[in-house]
């Protein structure tokens, strides 16, 4: 196609269907898909995600039902009808029935989930468009929801829709329904920084050329896209496309700032269907009270998303209008959504640390929604001013998110400790410790066992030692010769999502890594967790445990130790020798940061600067280019 051969592209990067091979991981994305899960996991009944048109609702869903197909009996209900009938039929059907045969559909249905329930099978309804069940929809769904035995519900339903859905649950006639919501998730547009690695990272995914495909947009038009877009997906996937095509048709290279205006000019329609943004919101807001106060018309602020938890232990009551919740309440809230999120434990933890010891001391009595910029400022010098820069920032850190999160709910309208930081201190360059290739070499040929396939792919692929032991045999592509790194294992061997954002990548496998996981996977002991480098018992293995059983003794027998017969090097070395090769191959930072799931090109120069070329490397290559055009 001369269109994604003109920009180095394998297939068109934003295009409008849903693609979940172009899923970029968001933090709210992965927060809703990992809080539905974990909700369905401990057996909730009615579950409800939220988000305006065009935010990915759709992918959402049909990654969730790709991931619950091997565990539960789905029924995926689309475009969905205000009508009893309809609704009950179409349950049916995805569960195999046949309505039409049935004299009372809804009790053959009820006999089908007692008889799934009893062969220790779970049945989950997944709606899309939830919106347009209308109410005579929704009361059917509170119906299916009082299928139950004594102890347990017979069918776990998800519903996802627009917000016209959070009004129809207001309405009194639902009110039951509104109540029998366990969880609720609002899933926000993107940031104008995440708007931005959302088009990098599709357009990474759609070409044969990573660094060709980083330049094709310019930092300013990466930007006007955010700007128009007000993050939403779909704005973003339609505005990125035509300015693609602009770009094209006048035979240009790179995606300018005039091609997105372009863009944004031949779609109005488009443009005028976009959420309103904060600033508008807050304009709004001012309106009302200018009338309000001269007599006119004062319009009526939508309620705030009601969200309620059932079962043992903290619980989020649902948000009352006019109910403003202080920091200390709204503190269990987060903690409590925190736990339920599948977050790593030491994550957990430490926000704990951070709540009780920081946050609920200083501010747990403030009001969250009277709670100003200044706040923060004192708040975070407070901390500052008494203990080390590094548990000030996290504390900060929690704060901000705890805040985010009352903002996804309705709670409050702004996030006013956003722009509130504590300057890190600058920390002196410290070169990392990289083995040399004789000795990488030396280290490969001795591995032996189990460890053979660890060490290699730590070496050729420079995964974290985290990733590595989190390391899933579900995402090994052996076909595409790709690793997905999709998670981690933690200190306390929890897994988890990887940090930071970034590490959530693609690595190709040289052809020694595919070879040997091959070879390994029959042997590997099984377990639940179906990891590629396991414990005996097929569960997480610590990293204490990796360099005390494995990695050091191997050190030893290559004769890799210090003057005191210790070990030469921590397992995290292998991960820069993987960087030091990389850097010999010729790849660039911004190659590298993606490969290694780095946070920026910036930490990667901080860690691997030394490694690249230096300026003698500059000096001879101007030689050449001159050799070249003097003759």
């Amino acid at each position: 196609m001369p269109f994604l051969n003109h920009f180095g592209l394998t297939a068109r990067p934003f295009s409008l269907t849903p693609n979940s091979a172009l899923y970029y991981p968001s933090e709210s994305h992965q927060e809703a898909l990992r809080s539905v899960g974990f909700a369905l996991d401990r057996g909730e009944g009615i579950i409800k995600v939220t988000g305006e048109v065009g935010t990915g609702k759709t992918l959402l869903c049909r990654m969730l039902v790709a991931e619950l197909v091997d565990k539960a009996a789905v029924a995926y209900v689309i475009n969905p009808q205000n009508d009893s009938d309809w609704v009950i039929g179409a349950v049916c059907r995805e569960f195999g029935l046949d309505p039409d045969r049935e004299s009372d559909p809804f009790h053959a249905l009820n006999v089908f989930l007692l008889e799934r329930f009893r062969a220790d099978g779970r049945a989950v309804l997944v709606v899309d468009e939830a919106q347009a069940l209308g109410p005579v929809g929704l009361e059917t769904v509170r119906r299916l929801s009082n299928l139950e035995t004594d102890k347990s519900k017979l069918l776990q339903i998800v519903l996802f829709g627009q917000p016209e859905l959070d009004r129809l649950l207001q309405g009194h006639g639902l009110r039951q329904l509104n109540q029998r919501i366990v969880f609720s998730f609002t899933i926000d547009p993107l940031t104008t920084q995440t708007t931005v690695d959302y088009i990098r990272y599709r357009l990474l995914r759609s070409s044969a050329d990573e660094v060709r495909a980083d330049k094709l947009f310019q930092a300013k038009a990466l930007r006007a896209i955010a700007r128009a877009s007000k993050g939403i997906p779909r704005i973003i996937n339609i505005i990125a496309d035509k300015s693609l095509l602009a770009a094209y048709g006048r035979g240009a290279d790179q995606v300018t700032p005039a091609h997105v205006r372009e863009a944004v000019a031949d779609s109005p329609a488009v443009m005028t269907s976009r959420p309103p943004g904060p600033a508008e919101r807050w304009g709004r807001a001012a309106l009302d009270t200018v009338a309000h106060w001269s007599g006119g018309a004062r319009m009526k602020p939508e309620a705030g998303t009601a969200t309620s938890q059932a079962g043992a232990g903290t619980t989020e009551a649902p948000a009352e209008a006019g109910h403003d919740p202080t920091i200390a309440e709204e503190s269990q809230n987060w903690l409590y959504r925190c736990e339920r999120s599948g977050l790593a434990r030491s994550t957990i933890e430490r926000r704990k640390q951070h709540v009780e010891r920081h946050i609920v001391p200083s501010l747990g009595e403030a009001k969250l929604g009277r709670l100003t910029a200044d706040d923060v400022r004192d708040f975070a010098g407070k901390i500052a001013a008494t203990h080390s820069p590094a548990v000030a920032r996290g504390a900060l850190s929690s704060l901000k998110a705890l805040i985010a999160a009352a903002r996804r709910r309705g709670a409050v309208d702004r996030n006013v400790a956003r722009e509130v930081n504590i300057a890190a201190p600058a920390r002196p360059a410290k070169p990392v410790v990289v083995p040399p290739k004789n000795e990488l070499r030396a280290m490969v040929a001795a591995a032996s066992g189990c460890w053979r396939p660890l060490i290699i792919a730590a070496v050729l692929t420079g995964m974290r030692a985290a990733e590595l032991r989190g390391l899933s045999w579900d995402d090994v592509d052996f076909d595409a010769g790709v690793i997905h790194v999709r998670r981690r294992a933690d200190g306390r061997n929890g897994l988890g999502p990887p940090k930071p954002r970034a590490g959530v990548r693609d690595i190709p496998m040289a052809p020694m890594v595919t070879d040997t996981l091959r070879v390994w996977r029959s042997a590997c002991p099984g377990g639940r967790l179906n990891l590629v480098f396991p414990d005996d018992r097929g569960g997480v293995r610590g990293l204490a445990a990796i360099e005390r059983r494995g990695f050091g003794p191997l050190q030893k027998a290559c004769r890799l130790v210090d003057g005191g017969g210790k070990p030469k090097y921590r397992f995290d070395a292998l991960r820069h020798g993987a960087a030091s090769l990389f850097i010999e191959q010729g790849w660039s930072a911004r190659k590298l940061q993606t490969v290694l799931g780095q946070s920026s090109v910036a930490a990667i120069r901080r860690e691997y600067g030394h490694l690249f070329p230096g300026p003698e490397a500059d000096v001879a290559a101007m030689a050449e280019i001159e050799a070249r055009l003097m003759g």
